[in-house]
């Protein structure tokens, strides 16, 4: 599998809990390259990590400004784009006193930024 590399996945869901053994299936599943696996672990470390949690909670906060601003996102290259995700997300947290590691700032500005630039496919 090729792709640029992650964040720690223990930096990303923390410890503790059931997340451990979420973390190990889906290691596995990445190992093995079964992209069903890899996606129903991806929902279970997530549903076992109050960080995971947070982080999609935090992802929300960003839909009004991406909705406002879709457009004129769009049309900025690719490192404009992030800057401008990135300036709003830290005003985001300022506002309303969150603090985060750098792992999950880079995941939710990261999600913001795709959703912008996945193509729609029609109907089937």
């Amino acid at each position: 599998m090729g792709g640029r590399r992650a964040g720690s996945l223990g930096k990303l869901v923390g410890t503790g809990g059931d997340v451990a053994g979420a973390k190990r299936d889906f290691s596995r599943a990445v190992s093995r390259e079964d992209p069903e696996a890899i996606a129903g672990a991806s929902a279970r470390v997530i549903a076992s990590s109050t960080e995971g949690l947070h982080a999609l909670a935090y992802g929300l906060k960003l839909t009004q400004f991406i909705s406002d601003q879709a457009s004129q996102l769009k049309r900025l290259g690719p490192k404009n784009r992030d800057e401008r995700i990135r300036r709003a997300w830290a005003e985001i947290k300022q506002r309303d006193g969150i603090t985060t590691p750098r792992e999950i700032d880079n995941a939710v500005v990261s999600a913001a930024n795709e959703a912008l630039t996945k193509k729609k496919r029609g109907p089937r």
